[in-house]
């Protein structure tokens, strides 16, 4: 767990990111990399309508949807993208930030953090979203699955929880 030394998340940032990212942080064995068998989302089950899971396939690189947590499809206003590509649900997916984010992930074992506007397509209007994306491998090398929590906050910075959780 060395390197998780090089990875602080910002004191003010969303509750839900910094559970989402200490369960992560528990489940991390002495060696390696949490993999999915170490995960149960009923540990953070408070948090399932924000967690969205992508399952990670290479040559080439890409990224299926697994789980999309309920908060996050109402919030793009879309239907639920479960078992499809991202490259082929979001027309702006190979260019937007969040596809590097994901790769620098799935290269380094590492998490990333990202504070900012919403980078897809959303109907809803707020002033910030929050992600981490946290990487997980079921050898405890090779990341397979990328556990993921976006919240969303507006102009009071409350986080979005409308009706989910």
């Amino acid at each position: 767990m060395t390197l998780l030394k090089h990875f602080h998340l910002p004191d003010d940032c969303s509750p839900m990111i910094r559970e989402t990212y200490d369960y992560w942080v528990s489940i991390h064995p002495d060696e390696g990399l949490p993999g999915r068998q170490h995960f149960d989302p009923l540990d953070i089950l408070r948090l399932s309508s924000h967690i969205w899971m992508l399952d990670v396939e290479y040559e080439p690189l890409r990224f299926r949807v697994r789980r999309m947590g309920i908060a996050i499809v109402d919030f793009m206003g879309s239907h639920d993208p479960t078992g499809r590509y991202l490259d082929e649900t979001y027309p702006n997916f190979e260019s937007a930030g969040v596809r590097k984010h994901l790769e620098h992930a799935v290269k380094t074992g590492m998490p990333t953090f990202r504070r900012g506007s919403a980078v897809l397509v959303s109907r809803k209007k707020y002033v910030t979203s929050e992600r981490i994306i946290l990487p997980l491998a079921s050898d405890g090398e090779v990341v397979d699955t990328l556990l993921n929590l976006t919240c969303f906050q507006d102009e009071s910075n409350a986080d979005y929880v409308e009706n989910f959780g």
